[in-house]
Parts: C-alpha cells; sequence; structure tokens
C-alpha cells in the first residue's frame, strides 16, 4: 500500500512513465515513416485510456479508499453547506439527543462503571456485621476493628472512621460543620496527601493527646480565606480548641467518608476499648474473594465474642454495592430516559435524510449511469450522515457541559457526587462513539433506499418518480410511529413520578401535625457518666423546653418522629405457642414520654398512655401492629417481649399509624412505644443521644429559641438535627422530586422531536401530492374532504403510535414500582391523561399541512412539471 504522503510521488512518477512509454511508440512510428501528428495518435490509440490505466495502477497500489474517503469528506461538505436549514435542524435535534446521554452518562460513570478512584479501588470492601441471614447489618466495635485489622490475612490494610457534627464557633457566626473521626492509617489508605501540612500520626490517636484537626478544602477557604500558614492555627469545634495540622483535598475520601460538601473537618479517632458504631473499610488482598474473607472475619468474630452463638455474623460487602443500592435505580432510569430521546432524535433525522435522499434521486442516477457503483453512493451518504452526527457530538458535549452545572443546582442534598460530574475522557470517548453510531443509525435507511432504485426510473422526469417510493414512505411512517411510541412511554412515565409526588406531598402533610420539630442532643459522657445523671438532664431539658413561650407540647423520644429506630427481633405473645420457624420480626420502635403522642398528633384508640414509668413494664403500640398480630381483637391487657431473653410487657394502649415518610399506608407502621426515663444509653460510648420532640405554632420561629435554651443551660450540650417537619419531609422528597423534574424535561424534548416528526411526515405527504389534491379540488372537492384526506393519514400514523406505546408503558412501568408512591405503575388516569394530550398534540401538527393543503391552486397543480 502507498502511503498518503508519497502518493503525490507517485503520482508524478506514473505520469512520467506513461508519457516515456507514449514518446517510445511515438518516436517507432515516425520511423516508420509517419508524421509526428500522427505517430503520437497512433501512440496514444495503441496505448488506450490512460485515465484507466492509471485508476487500475492506482488500485494496484492500495489505499484508494484515502482517496475516495477525502472526495467523500469534501462532497459531504458541499452538500451540508448548500442545505443550511437541513444541516441546523438536524444538527440541533441529535445535539440535543446526543447531550442529554452525555450529561447523564457523565453523572452515571463515575458511581456505576467505574472503580473507586483509590489505590485498588476495586479491592476495597464495606466491613460490617450481620444477623438473621443478613437482614439487619450494623457496626462493629473498636475492639473488634482492631482484632480483624491485627489478625485477617485476607486484607492488605483496614481502617475506620465515624460520622459526627461539631459546633464551630471561631471567625464569625456559630455554625453547624458535619465531619469525620478517621484512623490514622485513613489518607494512606485512600492514597491521598494533605495539600497544606501533613496527615495524622499515631500518637495524635492516642488517648490524652493533644485535639488536632484537618479542615476539608472547601472550610479553609471559606472560613479562613485559604491561608497559606493555617497549620499552627486552632479551630474550636463544640467549645474545644484543636490544633489544625493540614487541609485534605475537597474530594478526599468522597465515595468513602460521604459527600465533600458535607465532611469539612476531620479529627483523629481515638482508639476506645468496647466503642460501638464504627464504619469500617478494607482493601483486600490480590486473589482473595469476598466469601473468603467473610469467613475469616467472622471466625475472628466468633474467637471475640468466646461462643458462635454471641458472635454475629460478618458482613462484606463491596462500596459500589451499597452506592447501586442508593442511586442504581434512579441513574438506571435517566440513562433510559435520554436513550429513549436520542432514538426519537435518530428516527426524526433519518426521515429528514430519506426525504433529501428521494430529492437526489436524479443526482444518483446520473451518477451511476457514468459509472459509480451502488456501494459508493451508499457510502456517500453515510458519509455524510457521520459527518453531520461527529458535528452533532461536537455541539452535544457543548450541551453536556453547560447541562451538568444546571443539574448539579437541581441535585438533593444526598446526592453531592453531582457537584463533581464533567465531561471526562471517558465521557468523551462515549460521546464520539455515541456520535459514530448514531451517523450509522440514521444513515443506513437511506442509502439503503438510494441504492436500490432502478437507474431508468430516476432519469424519468416525472412527479410520480420524485414523489418517492412506496416503501420508503412506509418505513417514513414506520419512523414516526416509532417516535411516538416512545414519546407516550417518556411521558406516561413522567406522568406517573409526577402524580406519585402529588400524592407523597399529600400524604406527608397529613402526616405530622403542623409546628412538629425536633430537635436531637448529645450529653458528653465526662460530664454526665451515670444513667441517672443523664435521665435528670433530659428531664431538665424537657422541662426547660416546655417553659418556651408558644410551645404546645415537649417530649423525650429516642428518636425524632420521622427518623424513628426499628427492632428486629423475635416476638413472643403469652399464651401463644410459639411457632417452630420463629422467625424475627422487623418492627417500629421508640422510647417516648407520655406527651410524645400529643405533640406528634398520634390519636389513642383504646386503652391508655403508659405513665412513664420503666417498672410499670407497659408498652403502647400502634394501629397497624395490633390488626397483624391480634386481627381478633384482644391487644389490651396482652403480654409480649422480644426474645426469649427480654422482660414481658403489657399492652397498655393502641394508638394511630404514624408511617414512616414516603412509605406507603402499612410499611413501617408497625411500632412499639416504650416508656423513655431519660436513662439513654451511650451512642457509641462517648455521648448519650435523644430527640426533645416538640409542638409549636410557629416551629420555624421558635426553633432557636430551644436550642439557645437549651445551650443556656450547659454549653457542652451538643446540638444536633434541628429541624421541623415540613423542612425534614421535604428533604425526603427531594430525590424524587429532582427525578421527576429531569424525567419531565426529557419526556417534553421527546414529545417535541416526535411533533416535528409528525409534521415533517404529513406535510412532505401533502406536498408529494400535490398534483392529487388539484386534481380533487378541479374535481369538485370541498375544503372539509381535503381536510379530512391529510388529517386522517397524519392522525392514523399517530394513534397507532400512541397504542404501540400505550403497551410499551404497561409493560416498562412496571419496572418503576419503586419509584412510585400511592399510585401503581398502571395508574388508569396517567395513560388516559397521556394518550389525551398526544392526541391534542399530534392533531395540531396534522392539522397545520392540512391547512395548506387548503391553499393548492389547481391550475398550478395540475401543471406538468
Amino acid at each position: 500500500m502507498i502511503w498518503p504522503w508519497r502518493r503525490r510521488r507517485r503520482e508524478a512518477e506514473l505520469d512520467a512513465e506513461i508519457q516515456g512509454h507514449l514518446a517510445m511508440a511515438a518516436r517507432d512510428h515516425e520511423a516508420q515513416g509517419e508524421s509526428p501528428r500522427e505517430a503520437a495518435y497512433a501512440a496514444r490509440r495503441e496505448f488506450g485510456n490512460a485515465t484507466l490505466v492509471k485508476e487500475v495502477t492506482r488500485q494496484m497500489w492500495g489505499g484508494t479508499w484515502f482517496e475516495q474517503l477525502g472526495q467523500d469528506l469534501r462532497f459531504a461538505g458541499r452538500q451540508l453547506r448548500r442545505s443550511p436549514g437541513f444541516s441546523v435542524v438536524a444538527v440541533l435535534t441529535l445535539s440535543l439527543g446526543i447531550g442529554a446521554n452525555a450529561t447523564i452518562y457523565s453523572i452515571v460513570h463515575p458511581v456505576l462503571l467505574s472503580s473507586l478512584p483509590y489505590p485498588g479501588g476495586d479491592r476495597i470492601v464495606a466491613l460490617a456485621q450481620s444477623m438473621y441471614q443478613g437482614r439487619i447489618t450494623f457496626t462493629p466495635t473498636s475492639d473488634l476493628v482492631d482484632a480483624w485489622r491485627t489478625r485477617s490475612r485476607s486484607f492488605e490494610a483496614v481502617a475506620a472512621y465515624r460520622n459526627v457534627e461539631w459546633t464551630l464557633t471561631d471567625r464569625g457566626d456559630a455554625e453547624m460543620v458535619r465531619g469525620v473521626e478517621i484512623g490514622p492509617e485513613m489518607p494512606s489508605f485512600l492514597g491521598v496527601a494533605p495539600l497544606v501540612g501533613r496527615p495524622f500520626t499515631p500518637d495524635d490517636a492516642r488517648l490524652g493527646a493533644a485535639p488536632v484537626a484537618l479542615l476539608s478544602e472547601g472550610l479553609w477557604r471559606r472560613r479562613f480565606g485559604g491561608r497559606s500558614d493555617i497549620v499552627g492555627q486552632t479551630v474550636t469545634l463544640d467549645r474545644r480548641q484543636h490544633t489544625i495540622v493540614g487541609v485534605m483535598p475537597r474530594d478526599f475520601g468522597r465515595w468513602i467518608l460521604g459527600d465533600a460538601d458535607q465532611r469539612q473537618a476531620f479529627v483523629p479517632l481515638v482508639r476506645e476499648t468496647g466503642v460501638a458504631a464504627l464504619n469500617a473499610v478494607g482493601r483486600l488482598r490480590t486473589g482473595v474473594t469476598m466469601q473468603q474473607a467473610t469467613k475469616e472475619l467472622s471466625a475472628i468474630s466468633v474467637a471475640e465474642a468466646g461462643s458462635a452463638r454471641d458472635a454475629p455474623a460478618a458482613d462484606v460487602r463491596p462500596i459500589r454495592a451499597w452506592q447501586i443500592q442508593y442511586y442504581g435505580t434512579t441513574l438506571r432510569l435517566l440513562f433510559g430516559a435520554v436513550g429513549l430521546v436520542l432514538l426519537i432524535a435518530c428516527a426524526n433525522v433519518a426521515n429528514l435524510f430519506l426525504v433529501r435522499a428521494w430529492s437526489r434521486q436524479r443526482e444518483f442516477g446520473i451518477r451511476t449511469a457514468i459509472g459509480a457503483s451502488r456501494g459508493r453512493l451508499a457510502r456517500q451518504l453515510l458519509t455524510e450522515s457521520a459527518a453531520l452526527s461527529l458535528l452533532s457530538g461536537v455541539v452535544g458535549t457543548v450541551v453536556a457541559w453547560r447541562a451538568i452545572p444546571i443539574i448539579a443546582t437541581l441535585r438533593p442534598p444526598m446526592m453531592g457526587f453531582l457537584d463533581d460530574a464533567r465531561i471526562d475522557p471517558a465521557a468523551l470517548a462515549f460521546t464520539l462513539c455515541l456520535a459514530a453510531v448514531t451517523g450509522m443509525a440514521f444513515g443506513i435507511a437511506p442509502a439503503l433506499f438510494a441504492a436500490r432504485r432502478p437507474v431508468g426510473d430516476t432519469l424519468k422526469d416525472t412527479s410520480r418518480t420524485m414523489a418517492g417510493h412506496a416503501g420508503s414512505r412506509r418505513f417514513r411512517g414506520t419512523l414516526v410511529v416509532v417516535e411516538i411510541a416512545l414519546s407516550t412511554v417518556l411521558l406516561i412515565s413522567a406522568g406517573l413520578l409526577i402524580r406519585s409526588l402529588i400524592a407523597r406531598v399529600r400524604s406527608d402533610d397529613a402526616l405530622f401535625p403542623k409546628g412538629l420539630m425536633s430537635v436531637t442532643l448529645e450529653l458528653p459522657a465526662a460530664g454526665y457518666p451515670s444513667a441517672a445523671a443523664r435521665a435528670d438532664a433530659f428531664n431538665r431539658i424537657v422541662e426547660r423546653v416546655r417553659s418556651v413561650p408558644g410551645v404546645e407540647a415537649a417530649s423525650l423520644a429516642m428518636g425524632s418522629p420521622w427518623q424513628r429506630g426499628v427492632r428486629l427481633a423475635e416476638l413472643e405473645i403469652q399464651g401463644r405457642a410459639a411457632p417452630s420457624d420463629h422467625e424475627p420480626v422487623m418492627l417500629g420502635y421508640d422510647q417516648v414520654q407520655p406527651e410524645y403522642f400529643r405533640a406528634v398528633g398520634a390519636s389513642l384508640l383504646a386503652g391508655r398512655i403508659f405513665r412513664g414509668d420503666p417498672d410499670e413494664h407497659a408498652v403502647v403500640v400502634s394501629q397497624a401492629f395490633s390488626r397483624r398480630f391480634f386481627p381478633s381483637g384482644g391487644a389490651l391487657g396482652a403480654r409480649v417481649r422480644f426474645g426469649k431473653t427480654g422482660e414481658w410487657e403489657t399492652v397498655a394502649g393502641v394508638v394511630g399509624d404514624i408511617p414512616f415518610p414516603g412509605a406507603t399506608s402499612s410499611s413501617g407502621s408497625e411500632t412499639v412505644y416504650e416508656p423513655a426515663s431519660g436513662t439513654f444509653l451511650p451512642s457509641g460510648g462517648t455521648v448519650a443521644r435523644a430527640s426533645v420532640v416538640t409542638l409549636a405554632a410557629n416551629a420555624s420561629a421558635i426553633l432557636p429559641f430551644i436550642t439557645r435554651s437549651v445551650m443556656a443551660m450547659d454549653s457542652s450540650v451538643r446540638v444536633r438535627g434541628a429541624s421541623t417537619a415540613t423542612a425534614a419531609l421535604a428533604q425526603t422528597r427531594a430525590q424524587p422530586r429532582f427525578v421527576m423534574t429531569l424525567l419531565s424535561a426529557f419526556a417534553a424534548l421527546a414529545l417535541v422531536l416526535a411533533s416535528v416528526g409528525l409534521y415533517g411526515v404529513v406535510a412532505y405527504s401533502v406536498r408529494q401530492r400535490t398534483h392529487e389534491i388539484g386534481v380533487r379540488v378541479a374535481l369538485g372537492a370541498d375544503a372539509e374532504n381535503v381536510l379530512g384526506l391529510v388529517l386522517r393519514q397524519g392522525l392514523s400514523v399517530a394513534f397507532l403510535g400512541i397504542a404501540f406505546g400505550l403497551a410499551g408503558a404497561a409493560a416498562v412501568t412496571r419496572l418503576m414500582r419503586s419509584q412510585l408512591f400511592g399510585i401503581g405503575p398502571l395508574d388508569p388516569a396517567t395513560f388516559v391523561a397521556v394518550a389525551g394530550v398526544l392526541a391534542l398534540v399530534t392533531l395540531a401538527a396534522s392539522y397545520l399541512p392540512a391547512r395548506a393543503a387548503l391553499r393548492v391552486d389547481p391550475a398550478e397543480a395540475l401543471r406538468y412539471e
């Protein structure tokens, strides 16, 4: 093969060789007595077609497709410049589809497709414990994490951390910051070095060591102005000064420790015996499977506990598995939606190309007649479509670049990873491949139709030939049917999410009384070492809250009403034989004071509220609990216990259900309430945590007064998670609202594209049938007949697409069941509403060309073209 950069020299050599051969032949003829002119003519006649010889020689060299490709590209550029309207419409249509896909891919790739951006990221796993065949998981103690670290041979390294909150009071107003207590091994485990200063050392994590802290890059720049001399300065967290030893990059530990914008400071995780609620991660050694690691860690847990009965099993899972569990369904749904948008865009552009190909039939016929092969014509059309798709890919990349920040501003708080979404090399490669595939997708059909037409037909100068082949018309109609069907699926999906969110808002608004709020408090164990001291402190706090003007009710509780705990245990009812397969049950669980039920609006349905004395051994259950375990009645006075070692408790009363926000009417409503005396066990061995649930007329205005009242009693009390029910419920709806917004935008875009496609098909059909319409009008057809003729064509295609779309949506929306609330995936109102909207839109898209048909002049239409 001759390389392109050597072809010019070989062309010159070929020309010289041919000219030399002709000159030698001419001299031979002159030697035979012919004149120079006759000799030159005879030499050329004997040699034959010099151009054909050159073509054959070039083919023997190989690589002629380079030259032909260049010719095709230049010709494609001229064709696109010759039809700027067509080019702009096609590029805009495709770029929207490609840009939407590139945008969502940039979001999906780091979460679902790529490995963690740390050394050995594909081998990093989360370490926990589990019970009841994995139905409940919980964090290990620090002693167990140390045992796993020192005795396990399945891991290269094990690191621990714990999420915390502090009140930062330096340099301005006090603010709540979220942070992480990390082991000194965490930075090296993640392979991340500080931007400024040093990481923690083992000495920093000793009991009694001077308090030190690492700042996040965001806090360093926002609160400290990015000062280069930050190392050695102090920061006050919960009224305790910490020496700043360094600054960590903004995305430090994002995929393990949590969102970077929520993790603003880091302190050493001090080794304390028996401390629970530690999160642990490990990096598997090469070749070790998760099953092997789970078996080894479970054996170590048994050895630490002393018996297999008392030791929960180890739980080893990839970090990505947890992320996919939380975000996978949402991101797959969005990726599927933009895929449908791209298919609709391709169908639209394929229709445009098909119309354009038929308008160029005479050009193709002439080129075929003078020697162009069918394959060369098809390749020319594919080259034009590829050039157009690559240009659309460039524009689509710009669209994605501008769309990603917009989506980041709409994101819910729990999806902070969207802030770092960007067009990276992987996204660029995806966009390039997508552009190439779409170029083939919408270019192959016009190429095949153009190549199959007989030369004689294409050279005939008749309007019937120019009107297009029947197969082409059917194919273009099929494309529009597909567009409308896919749009129907997207619109129904978006409609279901909209109705689901409306149902959820209505349900949440009725869930709690207006003015409900909750403040979570932590008592440092150093200041309140005994259970009696903690109980007294919590009771005094509740009394202070009740004395705040405007407060109607206040109660101590283990958690806020919208974040109640759960209990998984074997439930026994006195007087009933335990089943042979005594399976544990999952129930809502809380410890509350008697006034809690008035505060949260749970009405007493039967019996009484317990007095609040733990020695009473009485519980209150929800109505759903009573219906499930006492379907025939008799819940009042029944004695129940959890587990064989638990104490028997008497059911004193039944209250109304309080479902978890966003749950179905029964899910999470089966709840058991025990009396709270304020003797909550310390959480993690360092603090005692409880919530003060308060009902007031104006919660948002009174909440700061409650916080200040608590801090005035004891400044060491940590105020955590102060929130109103309205704000908390809005946060639970943030992710469904985000998905609904994006899916609705994609559905609207799909509807616009499908409407444009239908309009194009009907309008082109009217232009093809101008002669026929003129004849009908000349023979006496009135406006209603002409209008009905055009509308029937457009509406028949549209209704066929809607029918297929409804059937497809009935199958696809079943996959969205987990995203819906209060309605089913086959909600009739949504299906009927979407079908009605599509019918109106398609009617409008067909009516405009029909009006144009009414303006056809019979005299002009009957002229011979």
